[in-house]
């Protein structure tokens, strides 16, 4: 057991890892524990139950500003195994109701011999009836309820929830606003770069973190969003947490350690990112525009047949959401090509390169149900998964090499009953889409993810890449999309994902005296730039110029 040591006091269990310098003081009567690292006590935690209206925890009230009422800890194990993350020694105890002694939930901290790493659990010993906070961003089920205190010599880092992601950065000596709602990922951070991290371990499509403030201390919830309708028996949720001597290291640490354990890998073969790619996506030339009077099959030959004498072999060609039929709200009615691609796809593809083609949310009234069963809210949800698995093999007729799934942030809207009030509805959705797609070879980007879905792609190693900022030539400034996008990749790479940044211009993006884009932003765009911070970050190379215009 080198560095694990499990030590029994008068009123604590203490358990730690003296070759990676943590230890974790756990109160007998309450459960409640203080976190040091490096010699430093730098916060305390405990477990936080909603239910009912009220707030159960096992924190004293006089240090939890929420709590209506409290637990009590008892029953308390130390057990040594392994799994495979390598070999742990935890310590377990039962938290009851304070009256009643009845037993709610059991909890074990996990300390791994060999690794920087502590998993906190719960597993419910009773089922919880309709806890809903009725808002996803109030956290229900928190295995973590950490509480900081103010200091100038302590910051914070995390992302917002939903999209487009973007990094929140925390002062810890400065009072907060507002309730911010921020992604399962939580850093926080000293003068000297000593760093910990805290994200969602398990149950990846229904986890958030909120952060609050009462008086001088600051309070993250880490747990289940506030739309689940019940809790059973038997369920786990568990939080990570990772040590670091600096920032990159324990963001290192914390990506090696959750790629391994779901077996998640970073493919750097792959043509995606290694070869460039032309894109007719939001923000391209050829986005909703073709030659004139000609059509998308004439337009796109053309342009390859211009790389191709300028010496670009593009092999890789992205048709965006103009391709296949749709209703005015973006949803298909079916993925087949529009009247305008004179060409069949397949034949399109043997003179362009391989496709890649976005997909989006179904339309209420599409040309599927009649074959496959739909759950309807505001929009049409597969029941049945096996719609994947057709879609999969006709865009490999297409001549399909990956596809970009768009708008994900609407779908979890739009269909949050169905998709936020289960246990891994959103995480089983992905990973049997994914699956079904490689059976056929195709590969899936994330666009507009939520931290939901860039969370629960670990479960899978056929979704490859994320869109990581906003589309290309918006109102935002060069300056923010290239801030948004780099802190955005170092998450998306963390987690076994490639960044794209989206579509952009090699050269002035003008052609003919016409701008590319109505909200007039690309004249300060630096084209350079923007092709240097790509391939510096791994990230997907796509540019969408117009004919004739590409700076070689």
């Amino acid at each position: 057991m080198p560095g694990v040591f499990v030590q029994e006091g008068w009123d604590t269990y203490i358990i730690g890892n003296s070759k990676y310098k943590f230890k974790i003081d756990v109160l007998k009567d309450s459960g409640e524990f203080l976190i040091h690292f490096d010699g430093k006590t730098w916060l305390s935690s405990g477990y936080l139950l909603h239910k009912a209206g009220k707030w159960y925890s096992n924190m004293e009230k006089s240090h939890n500003p929420y709590v209506n009422a409290t637990y009590i800890a008892d029953n308390f194990e130390v057990e040594q195994s392994e799994d495979r993350n390598g070999e742990f020694t935890s310590l377990h105890f039962i938290l009851k109701d304070r009256d009643s002694r009845q037993s709610i939930v059991a909890y074990e901290i996990r300390v791994y011999h060999n690794l920087p790493v502590v998993l906190f659990s719960i597993v419910h010993l009773t089922e919880v009836e309709k806890p809903q906070a009725l808002y996803e961003h109030t956290i229900i089920d928190a295995p973590l309820y950490l509480k900081i205190k103010q200091n100038k010599d302590m910051k914070a880092f995390t992302y917002t929830s939903h999209a487009w992601i973007k990094p929140i950065f925390l002062d810890l000596q400065k009072a907060l606003s507002e309730t911010i709602m921020a992604s399962s990922f939580f850093s926080i951070f000293d003068r000297t770069g000593r760093t910990l991290i805290f994200s969602a371990f398990d149950n990846l499509g229904n986890q958030l973190y909120t952060i609050t403030q009462k008086d001088n201390d600051f309070y993250v919830i880490c747990g289940l969003e506030g739309l689940i309708e019940k809790i059973p028996v038997g369920s786990r949720i568990t939080e990570v947490l990772i040590f670091g001597s600096e920032f990159e290291q324990a963001i290192e640490n914390w990506g090696t350690f959750l790629r391994t354990h779901y077996n998640k890998i970073l493919d750097e073969n792959l043509d995606l990112i290694n070869k460039l790619s032309y894109w007719t996506d939001c923000g391209s030339y050829y986005y909703y525009r073709t030659i004139p009077e000609k059509d998308y099959s004439d337009t796109l030959i053309a342009l390859s047949e211009d790389l191709k004498r300028k010496g670009i072999n593009v092999r890789l060609v992205e048709l965006g959401p103009w391709w296949y039929s749709k209703d005015p709200s973006a949803g298909a009615k079916a993925y087949e090509p529009v009247p305008e691609i004179k060409l069949n796809l397949n034949e399109l593809a043997q003179e362009i390169g391989f496709l890649i083609l976005q997909m989006s949310w179904f339309n209420l009234e599409n040309e599927y149900t009649k074959r496959f069963s739909f759950i309807k809210e505001k929009i049409a949800f597969p029941r049945d998964y096996e719609i994947y698995d057709y879609l999969g093999g006709r865009f490999r007729e297409y001549g399909a090499t990956a596809v970009v799934h768009d708008h994900l942030t609407q779908i979890r809207s739009s269909m949050r009953h169905h998709l936020m009030d289960n246990f891994s509805i959103l995480s089983n959705w992905l990973k049997s889409m994914a699956e079904h797609f490689r059976r056929y070879m195709i590969r899936i980007i994330l666009s507009m993810p939520d931290t939901y879905h860039l969370f629960s792609s670990l479960q899978t190693n056929n979704i490859v890449a994320s869109r990581t900022g906003e589309d290309y030539g918006t109102s935002a400034s060069q300056s923010y999309s290239l801030w948004q996008n780099i802190y955005t990749s170092q998450l998306a790479l963390a987690l076994g994902l490639f960044p794209h940044f989206g579509v952009f211009f090699t050269l002035h993006p003008t052609y003919n005296g016409e701008p590319t884009n109505e909200n007039g932003n690309l004249g300060r765009i630096n084209p350079e730039v923007d092709a240097l911070a790509r391939v510096l970050t791994f990230s997907i190379v796509g540019f969408g110029d117009a004919i004739c215009t590409t700076n070689v």
